[in-house]
């Protein structure tokens, strides 16, 4: 059974906001599973998320699936699963099931961005080349680790604040290069080359909080005090 999410507004402003992520441009082609194969458009990337809408009777729009993207060649191949991310007992439930004529809509990139760099002039580097994004402040991840006693984020950090936020990508800043990661695959969608001052580092990252308040048996666990290194082998892909 899956929950129902009448997300109709959210529907629409993923719809809209670009012309390349209009619901008409992907076609289902074939389905095993939540496994899908679907028609590629130039907007696509390795490790970006896809959305299955389904209509009901015409009046309500439903996300019933999230979909990754796993590869690109003649065709996009998806992997899926159940869409749970406002996950709520008192929501009625049906059966839904990923059909042909459900409606795919392509994440955009960086819409709701977090950005992690070693210290404010790289913050703000980076900030400065981000355009009509939603930039979500260090300061409020800081708030979400300290409120988990953690010092140093993981992987699974990032995904659960990312889902409790609806951050679709993180930017690290290391040494003359920004990595743009999808929040919840951890896929590395692209890097850029930028200029940037690394010679002061605040760990975990820049932030105006300062110090993340930890439980006391972490105080014996060796704290990571590199930056560059830490997050070098965090997006590290892993096979």
């Amino acid at each position: 059974m899956l929950k129902i999410f009448f997300l109709l507004l959210l529907s629409l402003n993923f719809a809209t906001a670009n012309n390349e992520h209009t619901t008409s441009e992907i076609k289902i082609l074939d389905i095993k599973g939540w496994q899908l194969s679907t028609s590629k458009t130039k907007a696509m990337k390795v490790g970006q998320r896809v959305f299955v809408i389904k209509s009901i009777k015409q009046q309500y729009q439903v996300i019933i699936a999230k979909c990754f993207i796993q590869a690109l060649s003649d065709n996009a191949k998806l992997k899926c699963k159940p869409y749970k991310d406002l996950d709520q007992e008192n929501l009625y439930q049906i059966n839904a099931k990923i059909s042909k004529k459900a409606k795919l809509i392509l994440e955009p990139l960086q819409d709701n961005i977090l950005i992690i760099a070693a210290n404010f002039e790289a913050y703000q580097t980076v900030k400065n080349k981000q355009q009509n994004k939603l930039i979500i402040h260090p300061d409020i991840f800081v708030s979400f680790l300290t409120l988990k006693q953690n010092s140093k984020p993981s992987k699974a950090d990032f995904q659960e604040f990312c889902r409790q936020y609806f951050v679709s990508s993180i930017l690290i800043a290391l040494p003359n290069k920004v990595y743009n990661i999808n929040c919840e695959s951890f896929v590395i969608l692209d890097q850029n080359e930028l200029e940037l001052d690394q010679n002061k580092q605040q760990f975990p990252f820049y932030n105006r909080l300062d110090t993340i308040e930890t439980a006391w048996y972490d105080f014996f666990s060796q704290k990571p005090q590199d930056f560059n290194s830490y997050y070098r082998q965090l997006i590290k892909p892993r096979n």
